[in-house]
C-alpha cells in the first residue's frame, strides 16, 4: 500500500511555522512525515550555517500537536547520540504519540554534522556501519 508523505526540514524556520506545517499537512491527508536530523545546516553557495530546530524534541510536541500522522526522522545517523539515551528519547515520543513513531537509521555523511554534538566521526565506513549495527541492538 502507498503512503504519502513529505520532509520537512524545518530550517530558518520558527517553532510555530513548523508546528503549524505539520497540523496542516495531518489535515490534508499526508499520512506520515520525517525531519532531517541536523543540529545545523551548512548550504551553497558559501556553506553559510543555517539553524535548525533539535529533530527528536521537535517530534515529540509534533506528537502532542498531531493524532494520525506517522512521524519520524529521515535519518539519524549513528554516533550522533549515546545509544541508550537515543532508545529513551524514541521510546518517550513513541508513547507520546501513541505509536505513530518509525525510525530510519544510517552511517551518517559529513563529519561537520558531528562536530555540534560533541561526538567523534569515524572516517570510514565500515567503523561506522559497525557503529551503527550495535546502535540497532542496543535498540
Amino acid at each position: 500500500m502507498t503512503s504519502i508523505g513529505f520532509c520537512q526540514n524545518g530550517m530558518g524556520w520558527s517553532w510555530e511555522q513548523i508546528r503549524d506545517f505539520w497540523v496542516e499537512a495531518e489535515k490534508l491527508g499526508f499520512e506520515n512525515g520525517t525531519m532531517m536530523d541536523n543540529n545545523i545546516y551548512t548550504g551553497p553557495p558559501d556553506d553559510t550555517v543555517i539553524p535548525t530546530h533539535e529533530t527528536w524534541t521537535s517530534l515529540a510536541a509534533i506528537a502532542e500537536a498531531t493524532s494520525k500522522i506517522r512521524i519520524g526522522p529521515q535519518v539519524t545517523p549513528c554516533a550522533r547520540r549515546a545509544p541508550s539515551l537515543f532508545a529513551k528519547m524514541v521510546t518517550q515520543v513513541d508513547h507520546i504519540s501513541n505509536g505513530r513513531v518509525y525510525v530510519g537509521m544510517g552511517v551518517g555523511d559529513l563529519p561537520k554534522y558531528n562536530l555540534p554534538w560533541g561526538m567523534p566521526f569515524p572516517k570510514k565506513i565500515s567503523e561506522r556501519s559497525d557503529i551503527l549495527r550495535e546502535e540497532i541492538e542496543i535498540m
